[in-house]
């Protein structure tokens, strides 16, 4: 074997178990859709559950991202100080001026900021790069004493104007341990954009998150940094269960690295797997009812299809005259079965016409065969003419008429596609036989590329636009007129172009015919000619090639231009 699955074409599937599947997937599906159904009130019910929860969560985050705001207006109240950043980055001399300055300005301006902020910091600290500048107590110290320590060098190192981090809960056998608070630091710069030191502000974690602490919820919250519980509330980690438990849920902080747990009640949860298994019940009842429904159904159904399906049957034997009878109320099988007597009715009346249409075509054929003997026979009879014509020694004569066969011979040619070559013969063949009854002749020119003289194309194209030259251009006149054909093929594309000497004050002229080429009604034969006109060629170009094929006119100084084009095919 090679792995793939050979499904046997074998015995038709009837009707009635087509209809026994769909009857099957008629319980299938309601059971999936409920059981879908099921799980959806079971999720919407435990979503209302943790939606209190999410809620507590999302305040503790609101609080959190107020109180990060506001110490960054804390910070910016200093760098709005621009004496002071000033200060910071000159060099502090024993002066009585910078001594008063930094004795009545600058350490006033750090502690008036540090009072003004009680609820949510503990302390400030500016930490300067200048080791000029002396220190003060905390409020004012060298940047040397913090540049050691792990978090403070990765930040100066990096390019984050402020972070938050955590300081880790103290431990009195250790020295190098926190002090169980968070530190919001921020760089000061100067308007050059060099750096005069760091603000720091101590923020204890009961400030921090104070709605954790006062939460009137009695389901426990805790935040969790680094592995330890900063605070908590309701939160026993002497109880067995920890914040990894199924039943926590949890948000992460995005400026402290720091995640807020809360537990949902189980009594909620209970409640909801109460409501799911009365689902659950309710959705059975309903399948087995609609199970009985379905096989009532059936069963009246198809006593009336197998009537339906003998008929048929009998239609498809070539019995046409069957009708079904007795067909009951008119229901959606009633009009089955009255829609199959009307169709056994024009079915009926189908085969009788086709019947007499078979006969009338033979009729036709043999009616064309007939037709086709008299073209032939006017063309040897005019050749006759010419031979005749030709001893009596009148050779113009003789040569219209040998123009005119060879006109004739192309036209009743039984193909309708032909070649450039052939085509633009048979228009040399027209002027030939146009100038034998003018005054002063035509000249025409022809310019092609070569690798279009077996190019495909439809017939009598070439000769109705020189008719239409002749008739309608300076050529009408007996006086002398030229008339130029070029084609040049343009990648997958054949342009021609028809040009004559026109007549005076054409333009206007020109334009109505491009608008009757592109109405729907529109028509335009060559004058007097009586044959294929200018909207014909253009539409058996668009019927053969497409609509990007295409007719029109142009005028370029006293110039009538005809243009057409279509697919460049090579002859078969």
């Amino acid at each position: 074997m090679d792995g793939k699955i050979w499904i046997k074409k074998g015995k038709a599937v009837s009707f009635k178990q087509k209809l026994t599947l769909v009857c099957t997937l008629a319980i299938v599906i309601p059971v999936v859709f409920s059981f879908c159904l099921v799980r959806q009130q079971e999720r919407q019910q435990r979503e209302r559950v943790y939606q209190e929860a999410h809620a507590r969560l999302k305040e503790i985050t609101r609080e959190l991202e107020q109180n990060t705001a506001l110490l960054g207006q804390i910070v910016n109240v200093i760098l709005q100080d621009y004496d002071f950043i000033r200060y910071l980055g000159r060099d502090f001399t024993m002066t009585a001026e910078n001594v008063l300055y930094h004795t009545n300005t600058a350490y006033p301006m750090l502690q008036t900021v540090e009072y003004t902020y009680p609820q949510l910091i503990d302390s400030l600290s500016v930490y300067c790069t200048n080791p000029s500048i002396p220190e003060s107590g905390h409020l004012i110290r060298q940047l040397s004493a913090i540049a050691g320590r792990p978090y403070y060098r990765e930040f100066l190192q990096g390019e984050e104007p402020a972070a938050i981090f955590w300081d880790g809960l103290g431990h009195p056998t250790n020295p190098d341990s926190g002090n169980g608070t968070y530190k919001y630091i921020q760089k000061l710069y100067r308007l050059d954009g060099s750096m005069q030191g760091v603000a720091v502000l101590s923020v204890p974690v009961e400030k921090m998150f104070p709605m954790v602490l006062n939460s009137r919820t009695e389901d426990p919250v805790a935040v969790v940094q680094q592995g330890e519980v900063v605070c908590s509330i309701h939160y026993d980690p002497q109880a067995g269960e920890d914040w990894e438990g199924p039943l926590w849920i949890s948000t992460g902080l995005q400026m402290i690295p720091a995640t807020v747990y809360t537990r949902v009640s189980r009594e909620s949860l209970q409640a909801v797997a109460r409501i799911k298994a009365a689902l659950y019940t309710s959705c059975l009842l309903g399948l087995l009812a609609m199970a009985a429904a379905i096989y009532l159904l059936m069963h009246i159904l198809f006593s009336r299809l197998h009537r339906i399906v003998e008929t048929m049957g009998c239609a498809c034997r070539g019995n046409f005259h069957l009708r079904l009878e007795n067909i009951g109320p008119m229901d959606e099988i009633g009009r089955i079965a009255a829609d199959c007597n009307q169709l056994l009715e024009q079915m009926e009346a189908a085969v009788q016409r086709a019947l007499q249409q078979e006969a009338e075509k033979k009729d036709m054929q043999l009616l064309s065969l007939q037709y086709q003997i008299n073209p032939h026979f006017i063309c040897n009879a005019l050749h006759t003419i010419q031979l005749s014509v030709e001893e009596k020694g009148e050779m113009e004569v003789a040569d219209a008429i040998s123009y005119f066969v060879r006109i004739l011979r192309y036209n009743i040619s039984g193909t309708m596609e032909t070649t450039l070559e052939k085509e633009l013969e048979h228009g040399r063949n027209y002027i030939r036989y146009t100038n034998v009854w003018r005054q002063a002749p035509i000249q025409l020119e022809i310019e092609t590329d070569p690798e279009l003289a077996g190019a495909a194309m439809i017939k009598f194209v070439v000769q109705p636009i020189l008719e239409n030259a002749v008739h309608h251009g300076r050529a009408s006149r007996q006086g002398a007129a030229r008339i130029w054909i070029i084609a040049r093929r343009r990648g997958e594309w054949v342009d021609m172009e028809f040009r004559n000497e026109s007549q005076e004050g054409q333009w206007e002229k020109i334009a109505q015919v491009n608008r009757q080429l592109r109405e729907e009604e529109g028509r335009f034969l060559a004058a007097k000619s009586g044959g294929i006109g200018l909207k014909n060629i253009r539409d058996r170009l668009k019927l053969q090639y497409g609509e990007r094929a295409d007719l029109f006119l142009s005028t370029q100084g006293g110039i009538t231009v005809t243009h057409i084009s279509f697919p460049f095919e090579p002859s078969a």
